[in-house]
């Protein structure tokens, strides 16, 4: 099977069933945005050790492929991804995450060890993605259904990066206004 297929070299891509939409439309943007997403977390994969939060970032890029499959699927041929339980799940995570940290009380600048950065890094293009995905709605409606899962995923990266810098003893840089 060749990569190439010269079918979108008229400026046009074919979104999930039969609707060809140009590559300028916003639900590419979502759809590049959770592409973008799921290869920081590949990033974030490539630089953990074995263990639970490596084995979520795995899952996470599973679900990203699954809220982008729901996202393109303008006929709405495709079963409805679990996108509840996948809320629910980030949070249990987050909550076991937390019990180990000490309680937040400023803002913290993004930063710390490679991981804890590329968590960081991973969460500001998720909250774009986010933003893209509530742009999108109004000609989408089904990507209404992801802005949960996108905003929960954005918690759970920020508590990763201070999970992943603790557990490197590394100190969080607090915000102090110049």
């Amino acid at each position: 099977m060749k990569i190439y297929t010269r079918s979108g070299d008229d400026g046009e891509t074919g979104l999930y069933g039969d609707q060809r939409v140009t590559k300028s439309d916003e639900i590419l943007d979502v759809l590049g945005g959770l592409d973008e997403l799921s290869s920081w977390l590949g990033i974030c994969i490539a630089q953990s050790d074995p263990g639970r939060t490596k084995t979520v970032m795995q899952q996470i890029q599973h679900w990203l492929f699954d809220a982008g499959a729901w996202a393109a699927d303008v006929d709405h041929r495709l079963d409805r991804p679990a996108f509840g339980h996948m809320v629910q799940e980030l949070e249990a995570s987050i909550d076991q995450m937390t019990a180990d940290l000490p309680e937040l009380r400023a803002f913290i600048l993004p930063g710390g060890g490679k991981l804890g950065s590329s968590l960081h890094a991973s969460r500001a293009v998720c909250r774009r993605v986010e933003r893209e995905v509530s742009r999108a709605v109004h000609n989408y409606s089904q990507c209404s259904e992801l802005i949960p899962l996108l905003n929960r995923l954005s918690d759970w990266l920020f508590t990763a990066a201070r999970h992943s810098n603790a557990a490197e003893g590394i100190a969080e840089q607090e915000w102090k206004q110049q």
